[in-house]
């Protein structure tokens, strides 16, 4: 049975590898995989977010994560694993020196002012599960959190060639607001009013 409960650091590292299977990142092997289950980890207990995955069987099938506080997740992370993230970043920027331009691009976008609110910001969705109505169900949850917190919206970005995306978040009801070039793709913002 299908169930969708609060994220907890327990669900982090199969979050943390649904992320890095199912999702366009710079990051690679072992050592993105752990600085992913830092960050997850980090989410979850620092008070700037929440997460829900979707539990079968014992199994992660899906998640998707509300942040509404960037500044609050960065500097618990810096606080409580600075130093796993230097052994682990190092590691990840010596076998995959090509992360420092996305993660560059990616500051660009995330420290816009404009961004200030309730951001959904991933939901995965394994790929077995999909087309069953799982992400309404993970999106459902995190609306429900926004509006309780008393959000009059939430926005998510996408890139302008993820169709499937896009085409998910357009019959969910999201509107899209502006588009914003980068590096290699645009992004889209999308938002939804509460």
């Amino acid at each position: 049975m299908l169930e969708i409960e609060p994220m907890t650091v327990d669900h982090s590292s199969a979050v943390a590898k649904l992320h890095l299977n199912n999702l366009r990142t710079a990051y690679r092997g072992n050592s993105g995989l752990m600085l992913l289950r830092y960050y997850y980890m980090t989410l979850v207990q620092s008070g700037g977010a929440r997460g829900y995955v979707a539990v079968m069987d014992d199994f992660v099938k899906g998640y998707i994560c509300g942040v509404w506080d960037r500044r609050i997740i960065k500097k618990a992370l810096l606080k409580n694993y600075w130093i796993h993230l230097a052994i682990w970043g190092t590691i990840q920027l010596l076998f995959n020196p090509s992360i420092i331009l996305p993660a560059a691009n990616n500051n660009r976008r995330t420290n816009n002012r404009a961004d200030s609110g309730y951001e959904l910001r991933p939901i995965v969705v394994s790929p077995e599960m999909r087309c069953i109505g799982l992400a309404s169900q993970l999106v459902n949850s995190l609306l429900i959190d926004a509006e309780m917190r008393q959000y009059k919206s939430i926005f998510l970005y996408t890139e302008e060639d993820n169709f499937m995306a896009i085409k998910f978040y357009t019959k969910f009801g999201f509107h899209l607001v502006s588009k914003h070039p980068a590096q290699k793709t645009t992004y889209l913002r999308f938002e939804y009013y509460l």
